[in-house]
């Protein structure tokens, strides 16, 4: 994977053969043989994930294992290995599981979809479009796929469109930008998720910083439009960057807009600002 830097512009390369295999030098990697020990390593590892003992938290824990037991385990009907599995990759022969989500990382996914809504109610859209928040979605003809944070699309397609996300959001707390720019670029590779828009939120809990990143795909390539910061100050909330965070119509609608009162979507500075007292409540609590 390459990234590459045009003036204040970033860019990310197509997903090659591979995706998670660029996470091996930043996770932790657990060769297994079976489902059961995939579950059981899952468990221990969410117990210290959850009572702050692991001495190198991460939201993630990477597997490695043989074609037959990744498929016994990506069609496996087991309530708890369905909720913590995130992703997989054939070609590489591994898994992604996550931990249980916290809190702060719940609720800047929850409250990015009702900032999106509020956007939308204006226009009477807020109903037209439907979540796709932890749908597994698949690429390279179903062998790897991936469940975003949150997810949104048309309730009505345009004829013979897949039934996937047109714009994602990914929430980071621990992992690496390696972690998201593999998300990303699953997200907007068109034999993978295929989405316009892949949104992401980084937080920082010890610094009280919240970064807002907008991704989208043009000219073939993978670019950032929109990088936005959100600092809590001396008790003061301030936005600085590319404010507001902006949504073409198009991208989200999979069409143009053509009616009285559709337009692109803006997230003001205001919205942002009520968007991250939200979630720095959970962590003040």
């Amino acid at each position: 994977m390459s990234l590459s830097e045009n003036g204040d512009q970033l860019e990310l390369d197509d997903l090659g053969y591979t995706f998670l295999e660029d996470l091996r030098p930043f996770s932790k990697l657990f060769k297994i043989r079976n489902e059961s020990q995939f579950q059981d390593i899952v468990q221990r590892t969410s117990q210290a994930y959850a009572s702050n003992t692991d001495e190198t938290p991460c939201e993630y824990i990477l597997f490695s294992s043989n074609d037959d037991t990744i498929s016994h385990i990506i069609h496996s009907t087991h309530p708890y290995t369905m909720r913590r599995l995130s992703a997989f990759d054939l070609n590489a022969g591994l898994l992604l599981a996550k931990m249980p989500s916290t809190i702060a990382h719940s609720t800047a996914a929850t409250e990015f979809q009702s900032m999106l809504h509020d956007a939308l109610q204006p226009m009477g859209l807020h109903r037209a479009i439907k979540g796709y928040a932890c749908a597994g979605i698949s690429g390279d003809e179903e062998k790897r796929a991936k469940q975003p944070d949150g997810g949104w699309g048309p309730k009505r397609r345009p004829p013979r469109s897949n039934d996937r996300p047109s714009v994602v959001l990914e929430v980071a707390l621990s992992e690496t930008d390696k972690k998201l720019q593999s998300d990303i670029r699953f997200w907007l590779s068109p034999g993978d998720g295929d989405a316009n828009v892949c949104f992401t939120v980084r937080l920082d809990r010890s610094r009280s910083v919240i970064r807002i990143e907008n991704w989208h795909r043009a000219q073939g390539r993978i670019r950032r439009n929109q990088l936005i910061w959100i600092q809590r100050v001396s008790g003061q909330i301030q936005v600085t960057g590319d404010s507001p965070l902006s949504l073409s119509f198009e991208d989200l609608f999979r069409r143009k807009p053509d009616r009285p009162g559709e337009h692109d979507l803006e997230l003001s500075s205001e919205a942002l600002k009520e968007y991250a007292r939200t979630i720095w409540d959970d962590y003040d609590r």
